[in-house]
């Protein structure tokens, strides 16, 4: 049934004010609830007449028709927070309306759902609730996939796309000459992403994929970045900046032969020499840029300094060269961790929160240490997509970090492995600051690979991530 929004939104807001008011009032005046009731029944008759069997489904603020947003503007505020507040406490998310629905119906409603017990916050409603017999036309909805929930899934799968066309835009230059221009566009949207929630990006850093190294490193680096840029407070512009300088950096591993690239074994001395040309390579690349203007400037300046090191005692060799700026420090972090959790010939991947450690312990003769501090604080103790293992015994996944005033040690996961080392039957997030004071507590990162873990599900949903 194809429906008019504007009529969608004056029939949905009419029902939710008028429930809202019913909720109230039999709380707290039932003798004054018919006439309510009343008016309840011919909003939800319009509504059904209109749009049919409709679920109304309410969040903090908010009310959804459907998959409709209501506007139900801010005339209504205490309406919106008795019905979030009585239906969250209930473990419910909000009902069904369906033909048939009369006063007599939303009078036993009400009574069912005002005298239910409360549940834990994020916990179930009683199965007398989402089994309810004899409510003619209504059905209660448990807590759960509601249009919020689609809306961040969908944020999700953009972002992989955009993390999927950012690694394209580095293909190419192994195929091609290119400079910035080539990644103009993917990174204004990746710092539009990343100044909306750089979550899922990040985690996609961490993520093991069957990409090689070259291409998803410069990718990685600018998401870190970009991430460290914006708990620094950087503007927009000067985050389009900076994730151009960290793309433009490694631009010149594109001139690396790739019989050196795809090397399994370690590399000789020469071929290592080769490798640390890739500065220059990249400093070339940026010059082929026709407009050299400041922005372009400082990409040739970050492309030549991200491997000199603090002191001057990496790559290329300088003398009386003055103190990096301050994007080729960010460069140097992000791009030293990125390649700590990479597999190489010689060592395998660190865990990530062992690269923080160890970039820690490099912090101050390689690396800026205010840096390093900035981008643990960015990723947290336990970065997203890090299998933990809890105090508990269980092995969880951390889906998303502990809030900056909360235990950096109790970040939202899904607990996939039970103590007994079975799956988890409930795998939802758990906000584990949120458990009591002696709750669980993320002890230490382990394998998730060697434990047969798909971080990527229990990051991204049903989004067809390995891991």
């Amino acid at each position: 049934m194809t429906v008019d929004l504007r009529l969608q939104d004056q029939l949905g807001t009419r029902v939710v004010y008028q429930l809202g008011n019913a909720v109230r009032l039999a709380a707290s005046q039932p003798e004054h609830l018919a006439p309510v009731l009343d008016a309840l029944q011919r909003a939800t008759r319009s509504l059904l007449g209109s749009v049919g069997p409709s679920e109304l489904r309410f969040e903090r603020g908010a009310a959804w028709l459907n998959d409709h947003l209501l506007r139900t503007g801010g005339g209504m505020g205490i309406q919106l927070t008795t019905l979030y507040r009585m239906f969250a406490s209930k473990g419910l998310s909000g009902l069904k309306v369906r033909p048939g629905v009369s006063a007599a119906s939303w009078t036993e409603a009400l009574r069912r759902v005002l005298s239910a017990p409360q549940v834990a916050k994020g916990g179930s409603a009683t199965t007398d609730l989402l089994g309810a017999t004899g409510l003619d036309g209504v059905r209660f909805l448990p807590l759960g996939r509601g249009p919020d929930a689609r809306r961040r899934e969908l944020r999700a799968a953009a972002d992989i796309d955009l993390y999927g066309r950012a690694l394209d835009r580095v293909s190419t230059l192994f195929v091609e000459e290119g400079g910035v221009q080539a990644f103009s566009r993917v990174a204004q949207e990746l710092v539009a992403a990343t100044l909306r929630d750089p979550r899922h990006l990040v985690a996609l850093v961490t993520l093991p994929m069957e990409v090689a190294y070259e291409i998803r490193h410069p990718v990685n680096t600018a998401i870190l970045t970009l991430a460290v840029g914006r708990h620094l407070g950087l503007s927009r512009g000067a985050l389009l900046d900076l994730c151009l300088c960290a793309f433009s950096a490694d631009s010149g591993m594109a001139d690396v032969p790739r019989e050196i690239l795809e090397k399994i074994q370690p590399l000789s001395q020469s071929e290592k020499d080769r490798v640390r040309r890739h500065p220059l390579d990249s400093v070339r690349r940026v010059l082929a840029d026709p407009r050299l203007d400041r922005a372009a400037r400082r990409r040739l300046v970050v492309a030549f300094e991200h491997h000199i090191e603090g002191t001057h005692g990496g790559y290329p060799r300088v003398f009386g060269w003055s103190r990096q700026h301050i994007y080729s420090r960010i460069v140097s972090v992000c791009d030293a961790f990125d390649a700590m959790i990479a597999d190489k010939p010689w060592r395998p991947a660190l865990l990530a929160d062992e690269a923080l450690a160890q970039l820690v312990v490099e912090a101050g003769a390689r690396l800026d240490p205010a840096l390093v501090v900035a981008l643990a604080e960015t990723l947290g103790r336990f970065p997203v997509g890090t299998a933990v293992l809890l105090d508990s015994g269980e092995v969880a996944v951390v889906h998303s970090p502990a809030s900056e005033d909360a235990d950096p040690t109790r970040p939202v996961v899904r607990v996939i492995l039970t103590t007994s080392g079975g799956r988890s039957p409930d795998q939802r997030a758990v906000a584990l600051a949120r458990e009591a004071p002696g709750g669980r507590r993320a002890v230490r990162s382990v394998d998730a690979q060697a434990l047969g873990i798909n971080t990527g599900e229990a990051v991204f949903g049903g989004l067809g991530l390995g891991g």
